[in-house]
């Protein structure tokens, strides 16, 4: 577990504080998100439409990387599946 001491000399700089708290959220992101796969939806991406698909904004987890989807239209003309 990653701790950030804080010593007799004072608060550490705040950039380094900056990083290290965002360090270990994003190991406790990942820790959390492992239990459900390394990919998957996490909010929104409704895909509608029939020969023109849109998606609706949202979040999606891929190789435990958290990433954000804004709204989108993509031409369908394929007969597999879109994804």
């Amino acid at each position: 577990m990653n701790k950030l001491i804080i010593g007799s000399v004072g608060f550490p700089r705040i950039g380094d504080y900056w990083i290290v708290l965002q360090d270990a959220f994003k190991e406790a992101l990942k820790g959390l998100s492992s239990a459900f796969g390394a990919s998957y939806i996490l909010s929104g991406c409704t895909i509608t439409g029939t020969s023109t698909k849109a998606c609706t904004e949202g979040f999606v987890v891929l190789n435990n990387e958290v990433y954000y989807v804004p709204v989108h239209t993509a031409a369908f003309t394929g007969s597999g599946t879109l994804c």
